[in-house]
């Protein structure tokens, strides 16, 4: 380990008796032996006796991390921090980050520790990602532990999942806007929108522009018109640093387009040459549509008629009295149900006689 000439009065001091020379030599903790040997211009005289020591330097404990740690935001030249720790001369300080290795250098406890905490900066600019740190501990006596992982990130973190919220269930109209909660760190959202037959939307909306985020709840309205039938919907959040995840599935079903009424009357021969017309209720309509007609197909009546003010919807019954007077005769008559503008099918054929 050391066989080392050293001359007297130049690399060894001597005082008082006593030669001293530090060899410079850093030695691990263990048992060790040493032996002198003076020599001059004749030569060599006889070597020591042996003398013995053992070298236990402590090693250190492990280190306490405390930054940083979760989101920095824009903090991408971080100054890294944690405990000093008693008999450390040195730290490994190691960091990865999204393409793996970021740094793996050391720090001297006299430069980056105060006694009670130790700082360190790589001057390394990170990029915006999820880092991991860690801190080892060194002295003459070895290495010390590895501390605990300490995770960090830099920019703004992925967005988590949003929980949808509207549509769900049965829609009575075929052009929806979608609702979910509000994803943090989120700049936009994609929303995917699959029918039956596959997917009717997959767009991406900016948040604050196309999509409106007020009291924890976004909205967009795609303005697209969906047949009526079964759809699922997804929507995810995503910024600068990537895409979030998909939020759960969301179901709702489109009966946008009314069923065919079931006339009740008039039917038969009545004596009212002015009917009250009337047939069952559709939970879709906003409007109903009247033909009446002449035996022989006269046109005398086809009318269009909003629901709470043409026409009166109770119990499961709607009804409509035009007004005007019809002559005795034959007649027949036909309703349907219109939601927002889109027609539905017209009811059976009703008929009825006037016999004032």
């Amino acid at each position: 380990m050391l066989n080392q000439l050293y001359t007297a009065g130049s690399e060894v001091t001597c005082t008082g008796g006593v030669c001293t020379v530090d060899p410079g030599l850093t030695l691990a903790n263990g048992a060790y032996q040493w032996w002198v040997q003076g020599s001059n211009a004749t030569g060599r005289g006889p070597w020591s006796a042996q003398a013995d020591f053992t070298v236990a330097i402590p090693t250190p404990g492990v280190a306490t991390l405390t930054y940083p740690t979760g989101n920095i935001g824009a903090d991408n030249q971080p100054t890294y921090q944690w405990s000093d720790v008693a008999n450390a001369t040195h730290y490994l300080l190691y960091v990865s980050g999204p393409g793996g290795y970021v740094s793996n250098g050391w720090a001297q406890d006299a430069v980056a520790c105060n006694g009670a905490t130790c700082s360190h900066s790589t001057g390394a600019t990170l990029a915006d990602g999820a880092y991991q740190w860690w801190v080892r501990t060194w002295s003459p006596g070895g290495y010390g532990p590895w501390s605990a992982a300490m995770d960090f990130f830099v920019g703004d973190p992925l967005p988590p999942a949003p929980a949808p919220q509207q549509p769900t269930g049965t829609l009575y109209q075929n052009a929806p806007a979608f609702q979910w909660s509000a994803a943090q760190y989120a700049t936009h959202y994609r929303l995917y929108v699959e029918g039956t037959g596959g997917a009717v939307l997959n767009q991406l909306y900016t948040a604050g522009v196309a999509v409106t985020c007020t009291a924890g709840t976004c909205t967009v309205a795609p303005g697209v018109a969906l047949a009526d039938g079964a759809y699922a919907w997804w929507v995810q959040g995503s910024n600068a640093t990537g895409k979030g995840p998909w939020s759960a599935r969301a179901d709702f079903t489109v009966d946008a387009v009314p069923d065919a009424p079931v006339p009740q009357q008039p039917v038969g021969t009545i004596t009212d040459t002015s009917p009250t017309y009337s047939w069952s209720e559709l939970p879709n309509a906003t409007h109903y549509e009247l033909y009446v007609s002449g035996l022989g197909g006269a046109y005398l009546l086809n009318q269009t008629y909003a629901v709470g003010a043409g026409v009166t919807c109770a119990g499961g019954t709607c009804q409509v009295t035009p007004g005007g007077t019809l002559a005795a005769g034959d007649y027949r008559w036909w309703a349907r149900g219109v939601n927002n503008g889109v027609a539905g099918a017209w009811s059976a054929r009703a008929d009825f006689t006037v016999a004032p």
